[in-house]
């Protein structure tokens, strides 16, 4: 089962999908691009919560 890291950078997202132990670095222009990243079961971004 694949996983997907996301996080926000400007103007775009920065994605790394982990599977098997291997991870490749994507550059995705927009949110509905990140979600619609094939072969992914589960979708993770990390949150603020100081501010």
């Amino acid at each position: 089962m694949a996983v997907l890291g996301l996080d926000g950078r400007r103007g775009a997202w920065a994605g790394a999908p982990l599977d098997d132990g291997s991870v490749t670095l994507l550059s995705l222009p927009d949110a509905a691009t990140a979600l619609a990243v094939a072969g992914v079961a589960a979708r993770g971004r990390p949150m603020r919560i100081s501010w």
